[in-house]
């Protein structure tokens, strides 16, 4: 069936439905691929890294970016990986950056709170999203101005590659990333992140280290600024605020959920893309060796056969944590504890100091982004 690639962008949902209802898996010629929209398929695709690979040389992330954790499996994957994972472990996350990330998300809106608002994406999400960044990379002399100016030029690719427009190699922001990382090791300065990955039996060399870095900027960023601005968008319009009858308004658990619940109704990760290593069959799609098969995490998170009533947002569901915002498999979001962490606090942070903000709907709009997924624009209204 033909698909509005510009509907697919700007309001998917209805698109999405149309696709899954004439088949779960389905051939688009406007994207040269198949489209997963239903949850168990793309349960299935995320899960069998054997069958449907990063590793081909079409991914855009290896083009862009260069070898990294995103963009190989098997045993090169748990190389990569693994080299990071101890950071990003939940304990040394509480360990870390529990208090630095409550001290950031407070400040942020401390200093707005005698304006008479604050708009969620520039003044809150981005800045925080990109120090916590900042702080976990760990690169001496290296300033929160350098950082935004990096993912800003990688995101910029990304975008551009995923809407079929000519992608440049982001060199600029890769070059003097590499270049802070020698320096880091030359040095040998302490940066956990970059001590995990450059040291041990099987360290990363600088190129892929590189590499590593620039996905995490990427992923660090665009998927925090998501989920908070999502989570804000839900739980602070007017009377619709599903913690407004919390005895505590800073309920951990309350807040949890609802996050969950944004990143099920609207992933800040939207797609993910996947090759076939061999002719399969899933339902009555006939996928062949080479084919590019699309796992849409907005289609699979809104499919009625996993989530009842898929377009209402409901952080009371019983299966919530099927969600696949973070995606599944070998290629699970490894920061997951961390970007779980910043809507928290954010979250937190605006209870905390606005107590009576509420959404600025004239002010605000709705997501966009075939990839990465946010509003343009999300403002609280403080009085």
């Amino acid at each position: 069936m033909p698909i509005d690639l510009e509907a697919l962008t700007n309001d998917p949902h209805p698109v999405l439905r149309a696709c899954r209802e004439s088949s779960p898996v389905l051939w688009v010629d406007e994207l040269d691929g198949w489209l997963v929209t239903g949850y168990d398929e793309a349960v299935q695709v995320l899960k069998d890294s054997g069958t449907f690979t990063v590793q081909d040389a079409r991914f855009s992330t290896a083009r862009l970016t260069g070898e990294s954790m995103l963009t190989v499996d098997g045993a090169a994957h748990s190389r990569h990986r693994g080299a990071f994972a101890a950071p990003y472990r939940p304990a040394a996350i509480r360990q870390r950056l529990t208090e630095a990330t409550r001290r950031i998300a407070d400040g942020l809106v401390v200093a707005r709170a005698d304006r008479a608002s604050i708009e969620v994406l520039s003044e809150l999400a981005q800045p925080l999203a990109i120090a916590v960044l900042a702080e976990t990379l760990g690169l001496p002399r290296t300033s929160a101005a350098e950082v935004v100016e990096w993912h800003h030029l990688l995101a910029a690719a990304f975008e551009a590659d995923a809407a079929g427009r000519p992608a440049a190699v982001p060199t600029r922001a890769l070059d003097e990333l590499r270049s802070r990382v020698l320096e880091t090791v030359r040095r040998t300065e302490a940066s956990p992140l970059l001590d995990a990955a450059t040291s041990g039996a099987d360290p990363l060399t600088v190129e892929e280290t590189v590499g590593n870095l620039a996905i995490m900027m990427i992923g660090g960023v665009e998927t925090v600024e998501g989920m908070i601005a999502h989570a804000v968008q839900y739980l602070w319009r007017r009377g619709a605020d599903p913690l407004a009858e919390s005895p505590d308004a800073l309920d951990e658990r309350a807040v949890d959920r609802a996050i969950e619940e944004s990143l099920r109704i609207e992933p800040a990760a939207a797609r993910l893309d996947r090759y076939a290593t061999t002719d399969i069959q899933i339902g009555a799609a006939q996928i062949r060796r080479g084919d590019l098969v699309m796992v849409s995490v907005s289609g699979a998170n809104r499919d009625p056969r996993q989530f009842a009533d898929p377009d209402t947002f409901n952080p009371d569901r019983a299966n919530l944590t099927r969600q696949l915002g973070f995606a599944l498999g070998p290629h699970y979001c490894l920061g997951v504890h961390l970007a779980r962490l910043e809507a928290r606090e954010a979250i937190f942070a605006l209870r905390r100091h606005l107590p009576e903000a509420h959404l600025d709907v004239r002010r605000s709009e709705t997501p966009v982004g075939l990839i990465f997924r946010k509003p343009r624009r999300l403002t609280l209204a403080v009085r």
